[in-house]
């Protein structure tokens, strides 16, 4: 059959009503008419379900029907909230343009976002539902003009959610909360969560209270979202808080306190803009529920100011029961919440935790600030002994400091350092910082005195590189800081005494007697006498002790003592018991004595 008049539908069109007025327009008796004509069932489904047969049988543009069928498609998804047997329409839409827009269809759709009021179901002269089996859109089967129809100006809750549905949740229509991008079927799984389950004293709602046939049944099933969203957010607030006080005392979970209502309203704005109702309960759980939030969905969403105290001892890189013993003596703020049947969990504020990973943050282990600087902890200790670097070797029991070092003070001493460089070239031998150990200098407080000396810029570097512990500073002058390069060039009392044989007390005794000579050096931070070669060959020139000159004659100090007759001894230190030892022996006196008798013989002779 080709039709007399064919046009093609508008962009908003339903697709039913569409058919509806190309039969009108061909002056059929009605729609039943033309699907007769097009050798389809007298239906709906038989309409819409055969695009390709329906523009073969009418002559009409296959893009035409194709379209309409995707139409019937998307209402068909709305399952029970398809607003079947009548139709519901905006009077001053119908005065700009006589036909059935296709999200009046939807049963939550009670209004018309363009002009603001309230959609028309029934005729105010007939009083019956606006059959689909009228002749004509814009008129009631009684013949009543339904364009000049007074309808009632809707609320901004129903005006909200229909700028949402016919605009398939992409704007809310500048109505608070402010959507844009949401899903449909959340945004209807929402709805019938808030609006089925506002009253939290009426336990298990009738299911098909959320289907609401006529436009009047929406508007009474959608009147609690009037209270929920008007004054944004804070009469939800209200409702959130009041759900909380009137839940079971003996719950310790959200799930377990709110029930149902929150299981389906977090499955419905877990993602996507939504969640700004999801937010708002989490926010008054946070506030007023003295149990178990869901802090994944919290931290999600950037709302609990408290994270468990696992988390937060994560956060700060310290053990769950190390943290929890710096909370209950008091040295950070907390909250407990009931966990289990009887114990509690401990939280912190995250504002609390992230001022204590500030603070821990300017602190450094002792191995992590060597390799910094690259020098080894040896060094490092030296420094923080000097008092140029802070390190505190207790840092454990304080919970503000996530190492011994305090990363400041090294900054401070490393600029210092830098600062005083001075680049030449030179020809002498250079140490590095880096190589200024004890076990290679062996004087601690003398390494302290040249660190204090580079600090204050006594000591100036003559080379750069890229870590503090390789500049290099000239040999000679870090040498006027250490004992250690004289003791290597001469003897100390102990190495002489082993080498000699000479009793310790004795050459300790010949020293401050000022018969053999000495350099004193700071080693290790305690005074030291060093006897040098040319000191050592001097004294031997000149004396020579007794107990030496006993041994190489075989005889006993004592003995030899007696056969020196009036040799003059020195040197010798008196013990308590008042013998003497060390006694020394001028080599001068010796030669006289040797050399007199022969000269007497000499002279007799003559």
């Amino acid at each position: 059959m080709e039709l007399t008049i064919t046009f093609p539908p508008h962009n908003d069109e339903d697709p039913f009503g569409f058919y509806r007025r190309l039969a009108c327009a061909n002056a059929l008796w009605n729609w039943k008419e033309l699907a007769h004509a097009a050798g389809v069932s007298p239906s709906r489904t038989g309409l819409l379900s055969q695009p390709e047969h329906m523009a073969e049988a009418l002559k009409l543009d296959h893009g035409w029907t194709q379209q309409l069928a995707a139409r019937e498609a998307t209402a068909r998804s709305w399952r029970s909230l398809h607003r079947f047997g009548h139709d519901a329409v905006c009077p001053e839409c119908l005065q700009t343009s006589a036909h059935l827009r296709a999200i009046w269809e939807h049963s939550y759709v009670i209004a018309c976002p363009h002009h603001g009021k309230q959609l028309v179901d029934r005729c105010p002269a007939c009083g019956d539902y606006l059959s689909h089996n009228r002749e004509r859109i814009e008129l009631c089967q009684c013949g009543h003009d339904l364009c000049s129809v007074e309808a009632e100006r809707a609320t901004p809750a129903q005006l909200w959610l229909a700028s949402l549905l016919s605009t398939a949740g992409a704007t809310s229509g500048g109505i608070e909360p402010g959507i844009s991008g949401a899903d449909v079927s959340d945004l209807v799984l929402l709805v019938r969560t808030l609006c089925q389950q506002y009253d939290a004293s009426v336990s298990g709602p009738r299911r098909n209270t959320a289907a609401p046939r006529s436009v009047q049944d929406a508007v009474n099933f959608l009147r609690p979202l009037d209270v929920l969203l008007l004054d944004w957010p804070h009469r939800f607030e209200a409702h959130v808080a009041e759900r909380i006080a009137a839940g079971s005392p003996e719950a310790r979970t959200l799930n377990a306190l709110l029930g149902r209502w929150y299981q389906q309203l977090k499955g419905a704005t877990a993602n996507g803009p939504l969640q700004v109702f999801l937010k708002v309960v989490i926010e008054v759980a946070a506030r007023d529920f003295n149990g178990i939030v869901d802090h994944l969905v919290a931290a999600e969403l950037g709302v609990d100011s408290h994270l468990p105290v696992a988390e937060a001892a994560k956060r700060l890189g310290v053990g769950r029961d190390t943290l929890v013993q710096h909370l209950k003596a008091g040295k950070a703020n907390y909250r407990t919440r009931r966990l289990g049947t009887r114990g509690l969990c401990y939280e912190m504020p995250q504002e609390e935790v992230q001022r204590l990973k500030e603070e821990r943050d300017r602190w450094m282990s002792i191995e992590s600030a060597a390799t910094h600087l690259g020098i080894g902890p040896s060094i490092l200790a030296r420094m923080g002994e000097a008092g140029l670097v802070v390190v505190d070797v207790n840092w454990r029991t304080d919970l503000i400091k996530g190492g011994a070092v305090l990363v400041e003070s090294l900054a401070t001493f490393e600029a210092s350092a830098r600062g005083h460089v001075k680049k030449v070239k030179t020809s002498e031998s250079t140490i590095a910082i880096k190589e200024l150990t004890s076990r290679r200098i062996g004087d601690k407080k003398a390494i302290e005195s040249v660190l204090r000396a580079i600090s204050n810029g006594e000591l100036c570097a003559v080379a750069a590189g890229e870590k503090l512990g390789s500049l290099r500073y000239k040999v000679s002058e870090v040498k006027r800081y250490f004992g250690r390069p004289v003791l290597d060039a001469g003897l100390s009392v102990n190495q002489l005494a082993k080498l000699t044989g000479w009793k310790w007390e004795s050459v300790r005794h010949w020293i401050d007697e000022g018969l053999l000579g000495s350099h004193e050096i700071m080693l290790r931070g305690q005074a030291c006498k060093v006897v040098m070669p040319e000191q050592l060959l001097a004294f031997s020139q000149s004396y020579v002790p007794l107990s030496t000159l006993a041994h190489s004659l075989e005889s006993k100090s004592s003995a030899l003592l007696e056969r020196l007759g009036g040799i003059q001894l020195l040197g010798g230190k008196r013990l308590p018991s008042g013998a003497v030892r060390g006694a020394l022996v001028r080599l001068s006196d010796l030669a006289q004595a040797a050399l007199l008798p022969g000269l007497r013989e000499k002279a007799v002779a003559a």
